[in-house]
């Protein structure tokens, strides 16, 4: 595997519309350009896959239990599927 220096990764990610955003000191993440627009409490379309095990799988219904401020600055969202109707 190739060894890439701090600043060719950055100019790598910010080519897909990812920009490098300071938390707090020397802490920084990658972020989408632009502002989330999903908020705790709501449903959204979230596609799950793929899946292991007995996770739920394909495209459902979920509800953003995350909170806003992990939402904004973190790379993932924690939510809670709804069961499918049978």
């Amino acid at each position: 595997m190739k060894s890439v220096s701090g600043k060719s990764l950055c100019k790598m990610v910010e080519q897909y519309g990812w920009i490098l955003k300071r938390i707090t000191g020397s802490h920084h993440i990658f972020l989408p350009e632009g502002n989330l627009t999903y908020k705790r409490g709501e449903i959204r379309w979230v596609n799950l896959d793929p899946t292991m095990g007995v996770e739920a799988q394909k495209i459902r219904a979920c509800l953003i239990v995350q909170n806003d401020i992990m939402n904004q600055h973190g790379l993932l969202t924690i939510v809670m599927p709804f069961p499918t109707r049978k």
